[in-house]
């Protein structure tokens, strides 16, 4: 079930307003509204990333480690592993360090801000 239009954004106005009222929602569209906010979520992290210049032509790292890659995304370092595992986000290994290319994090930034579907190949 998916919680859409005028209902969501009331629904979540009203909560936003008051967050010791619970919203007249029934417990199914709560968890499409949570997914839905955590979608949310994940694409406002990467815009505030894109603003602040992540993986900016100025002579920075040539590669990220997960964690560096989780603290400019503003995810946790657990979710960065997940769209590694995924394919969402190309990455290699160099011994047991798992590393992105700066490249590849700039592709992955635009094609999330651009709402476009994710390609990327196994390095």
């Amino acid at each position: 079930m998916e919680l859409q239009g005028e209902r969501c954004r009331d629904a979540l106005i009203r909560f936003v307003e008051n967050p010791d009222v619970p919203p007249d929602i029934s417990p199914n569209e709560a968890l499409a509204l949570m997914l839905q906010l955590s979608a949310l979520q994940t694409r406002l992290a990467i815009l505030a990333a894109a603003a602040v210049g992540v993986g900016s032509s100025d002579g920075g790292p040539t590669c990220y480690d997960v964690r560096e890659v989780a603290e400019r995304l503003k995810m946790d370092v657990s979710y960065v592993y997940k769209l590694v595992k995924r394919g969402e986000l190309t990455a290699f290994k160099q011994g047991r360090v798992v590393r992105v290319r700066r490249e590849d994090l700039e592709r992955f930034i635009q094609q999330r801000l651009n709402g476009g579907a994710v390609a990327t190949a196994k390095r």
